[in-house]
């Protein structure tokens, strides 16, 4: 039904991170999201530096912005927002070795249809990048 996509993200350490994701020809009305940011790829080692579920505002967590169908074919519009404290507790960037450098943790996202089987839509690293200005 999907192919999962490798999604490589940056995200700034000292801002909120607000990401947008059309994904063309499924209709996710009433789906239910789950994201989360991981130290590791294996969710069994390692911390998780953010859990987001569902929402229905613009909160931290993920929302459906919209489902918008042309010519037969639907386009979901989700938004991902993990908020500025939570981005400035991810100490990946922070690494006492290597201060100021960036740092990578590794993000997945599941989605669960109104009806539906739960599939594995996106994953990638996430790096967390330094920054200057706070």
């Amino acid at each position: 039904m999907f192919d999962t996509v490798n999604l490589p993200l940056e995200a700034g350490r000292w801002v909120p991170f607000v990401y947008d994701i059309d994904i063309v020809g499924i209709d996710l009305t009433s789906a239910a999201f789950a994201m989360q940011v991981h130290d590791t790829k294996d969710r069994t080692a390692g911390t998780p530096r953010a859990s987001l579920t569902t929402q229905t505002t613009d909160v931290e967590g993920i929302r459906l912005v919209g489902v918008v169908t042309t010519d037969g074919v639907p386009t979901s519009s989700i938004r991902v927002r993990i908020n500025e404290t939570t981005m400035e507790a991810m100490d990946v960037a922070n690494d006492a070795a290597l201060p100021g450098n960036d740092g990578d943790a590794y993000w997945d996202m599941h989605i669960t249809p109104s009806g539906g089987d739960k599939f594995l839509a996106f994953n990638g690293t996430f790096t967390v990048k330094a920054g200057v200005t706070q």
